[in-house]
């Protein structure tokens, strides 16, 4: 959990590689903003559970956004969805870090730092990031659907 929570960016953010995320646009679910690359071998056993969440949500309340740092652009990210039958998530490349960063020295003003590939981080229905997961994790547990309760409000 992050101490003291911060609000998500207010304004949209267009990335170098073409994708617009407006967080406004999601308030009312809980978010999963989903930091990944196709190089990234935790990535590749946590992006399954994640495409699995995110077809499984019926009642519409999670919407996954998973963010790839690839240079390769979005026929990278595509083709890896492909080989892995991934069919319920966004495409979004974020190859110059605009949205999250790894480099100590943030050029890019990214408002998301990056501590692992993966890190996942949980934004409240009201447009609160709340905290993050560094590392792989099982997105359609008992574990993670218990998070998610916790972040709609009750």
């Amino acid at each position: 959990m992050l101490r003291p929570a911060m609000p998500a960016p207010s304004e949209p953010i267009v990335t170098a590689g073409g994708c617009t995320v407006d967080f406004t646009a999601l308030r009312g679910k809980v978010v999963l903003l989903n930091f990944w690359a196709t190089w990234c071998v935790p990535c590749v056993y946590e992006m399954p559970s994640l495409d699995r969440l995110q077809a499984a949500d019926a009642n519409k309340r999670v919407h996954v956004l998973p963010i790839a740092l690839d240079v390769g652009g979005k026929a990278a990210v595509i083709a890896f969805y492909q080989r892995l039958g991934l069919l319920h998530l966004d495409v979004c490349v974020d190859p110059e870090q605009q949205i999250g960063y790894l480099q100590s020295d943030n050029p890019r003003h990214a408002p998301f730092q990056l501590y692992a590939l993966p890190v996942t981080y949980a934004i409240d229905p009201r447009g609160v990031v709340r905290g993050y997961v560094p590392g792989a994790a099982t997105w359609d547990s008992p574990s993670a659907a218990a998070l998610i309760d916790y972040l709609v409000p009750g």
